[in-house]
């Protein structure tokens, strides 16, 4: 029985003695294959998912080529570049083996720019301030500019409250139309309503200081008759006295 327990022990030590360098062996192989993997050679790079967009144009924005190690730093950079060319509205980039597979998703082209609600400013000068013109593409960021751009014209026009926003309607083939709704605020619709439903028949303009300290804008002085539209409008200009800067408060 004795014998027995000592041969026992005698077996586990050396299996425990046999098995250290056999999984040291095994752990520094294992590392060397990852590190193998990770400097393979790109063989090949695939493009998937372009519509307009040549393959070879799209293979010249990567900051890797077939016959480079795989390197993922390489792969975050070559996104990051694709994105900012703007014809894309998704990337990826995944790894097959030793082939490179970069899928995009194309952004829209614009295939019609239409402006609706300006009644005071013409078509062709939207039209000559935004970006957005047929057969260019189509981005959130390129959107959001042209409406900005479209406020300060109406801004220019004394249009300071517009409101500007930009409808996209899909017509197939990756084509959208953008349309954008114009509201020239509420001084226009005020204007529109004094001048349809009253008669303004006299505008009085005083100047500057008329009003000061609580305001030192000019003032216009309205005098209208409701109950019918305006016809003619007499318009009169008191000016500051010869000789002086503005009226006191004496």
């Amino acid at each position: 029985m004795v014998r027995w327990t000592l041969e026992r022990g005698l077996y586990a030590v050396l299996l425990v003695l046999c098995s250290v360098p056999l999984s040291l062996g095994l752990s520094g192989g294992f590392g060397d294959l990852t590190a193998a993997a990770q400097s393979t050679a790109i063989s090949s790079i695939v493009v998937q998912g372009n519509q307009r967009v040549e393959a070879e144009t799209i293979r010249s924005y990567l900051t890797f080529s077939a016959g480079d190690p795989y390197d993922p730093g390489e792969v975050n950079q070559s996104l990051k570049t694709l994105f900012a060319t703007g014809l894309f509205k998704d990337v990826r980039i995944r790894r097959q083996y030793s082939t490179v597979v970069v899928v995009v998703v194309e952004n829209p082209v614009v295939a019609r720019v239409r402006f609706e609600g300006n009644k005071d400013v013409e078509t062709d000068t939207l039209r000559s301030e935004v970006q957005l013109k047929p057969r260019s593409v189509y981005t959130q960021a390129r959107v959001q500019a042209d409406e900005q751009r479209i406020r300060d014209v109406l801004s220019r026009q004394g249009h300071y409250d517009a409101q500007v926003s930009a409808q996209v309607v899909p017509l197939g083939g990756n084509r959208v139309e953008v349309v954008f709704q114009i509201g020239e605020g509420v001084k226009t619709r005020l204007k529109e309503a004094l001048m349809e439903e009253c008669n303004l028949h006299t505008i009085v303009r005083l100047p500057n200081s008329v009003f000061r300290p609580y305001a030192s804008i000019g003032t216009n002085l309205l005098f209208f008759e409701k109950g019918a539209p305006t016809q003619d409008i007499w318009f009169w200009e008191h000016r500051v006295p010869e000789g002086q800067k503005a009226y006191s408060m004496t």
